[in-house]
């Protein structure tokens, strides 16, 4: 379908089942169900519009969906995409400004390239149940629950920025998993990331200006930290409570709390840091070897 719109409908505006579907320059819009409902199908939008449909933007089950080249899912009345054992692909395209979570995964992958995810009332991004998501050079930002949630799920954060939403930047749970490369976390109104029974890799990342702690790890989590910037957060830099961190090259500096607090459960390796400038530096349990050379 070319340069069409469907409107007006009682229920979705496109229903699939085990079937496929081409939009491009296309307006799905207005429709008292979700825009675009799928159950063993395959979507392909270009250059088109989901919007103020009544439920969701796109409801996947069992399916597939790639949304591209401008594309924009925006204002539906629920979560903007929702999907149970599918697959996504939002390449630069906006999912924007919906009562719930923009995108909510469910044993579904997930890749993000080149897009915004912002001004939702859930999560930006939210994760469940062995679901893979890559980021990479997108913004996550001006969410209210937050920026992405993990729980028993993965991600690979790449370039891109997770910035001023109104709860953590990233919480990950239940052995959820993180990498970050060449990223900023940003403004957010919480933690910046923070990791229950969880674990994280940062490298040349920047975790700055959140209102809670840069880096937040409770019950078991890990924590490899490589050539960062951990900086002016309102809470600690960087806070353990029972977790483990290799801090390895970074500076963390000028967080109101401390640049670095570990209780007695929680281990620290690493060399040649820079903490300085913040309320205290480290606290007694935090090996002074940290800001030494290798």
């Amino acid at each position: 379908m070319n340069d069409s719109t469907v409107s007006g409908h009682s229920g979705d505006g496109i229903s699939l089942d085990a079937s496929s579907l081409e939009l491009d320059g296309s307006i799905v819009t207005d429709n008292k169900g979700s825009g675009i409902g799928a159950s063993d199908s395959q979507v392909t939008l270009a250059e088109s519009t989901v919007s103020a449909n009544g439920e969701h933007g796109l409801d996947l089950s069992d399916s597939s969906a790639v949304i591209s080249d401008k594309s924009e899912v925006k204002a539906n009345g629920a979560v903007a995409i929702a999907t149970e054992n599918s697959t996504v692909s939002l390449l630069d395209s906006s999912v924007t400004d919906h009562p719930a979570t923009g995108i909510s995964l469910d044993n579904s992958p997930a890749s993000i390239s080149n897009s915004t995810i912002s001004g939702n009332e859930g999560w930006g991004v939210e994760a469940v149940a062995h679901t893979a998501v890559m980021a990479s050079s997108s913004t996550i930002s001006a969410n209210s629950l937050g920026g992405i949630s993990l729980a028993s799920s993965v991600a690979a954060l790449l370039g891109s920025e997770v910035k001023g939403n109104q709860g953590d930047g990233l919480t990950l749970i239940q052995r959820s998993a993180l990498l970050v490369i060449g990223a900023t976390i940003s403004g957010n109104a919480k933690a910046g990331i923070s990791l229950d029974a969880s674990a994280a890799s940062l490298r040349q990342a920047t975790v700055t200006e959140n209102s809670g702690n840069g880096i937040g790890l409770f019950n078991g989590s890990v924590l490899s930290l490589y050539s960062s910037k951990i900086g002016a957060n309102v809470g600690d830099g960087l806070y353990l409570e029972v977790s483990l961190a290799s801090v390895r090259s970074n500076e963390i500096i000028n967080n109101v709390g401390f640049g670095i607090f570990a209780d007695s459960g929680s281990l620290l390796s690493g060399y040649d840091n820079t903490i300085s400038g913040n309320g205290t530096d480290y606290s007694d349990t935090v090996p002074g070897s940290l800001t030494q050379p290798r």
